[in-house]
């Protein structure tokens, strides 16, 4: 039997009404900004794109969504996957923190590669564009 952990509850329906809160903030009041990391080092950073992307998602955009940070787009619809299982194997099944930090290893590697190739020839079709 699955137990439930009032307080990730409450955690989690805090964390979807500020992303919620967010999204509509960006929609309603057009709001962009212009990365530090791009503006002093001509780099894009893993979240280059985001604030677009979050707009053509709340647009129905889906093809442009991904265009603008094919990395978020992916981790957008990963990460509540990732939360629930981490909450099941953490709390429900007695605490496995080794997982939990290979998890966090791994995600960190593609984050860390991810910007690398971005930022190259190679992978200059991951950089932030319209179409």
């Amino acid at each position: 039997m699955i137990r439930i952990n009032k307080n990730n509850l409450w955690m989690g329906a805090v964390v979807a009404v500020f992303v919620v809160t967010l999204a509509v903030f960006i929609k309603v009041t057009d709001f962009s900004m212009v990365c530090p990391i791009y503006r002093h080092f001509h780099l894009y950073c893993p979240g280059c794109g985001t604030t677009r992307m979050i707009k053509s998602l709340m647009a129905g955009d889906i093809y442009q969504a991904f265009r603008w940070n094919p990395f978020m787009f992916f981790v957008i619809w990963t990460m509540p996957v990732m939360f629930l299982y981490l909450i099941d194997v953490i709390e429900i099944r007695g605490g496995a923190w080794a997982i939990y930090n290979r998890i966090l290893i791994i995600i960190l590697a593609i984050t860390v590669i991810f910007t690398i190739i971005r930022n190259t020839q190679l992978g200059s079709f991951m950089a932030p564009t319209g179409v």
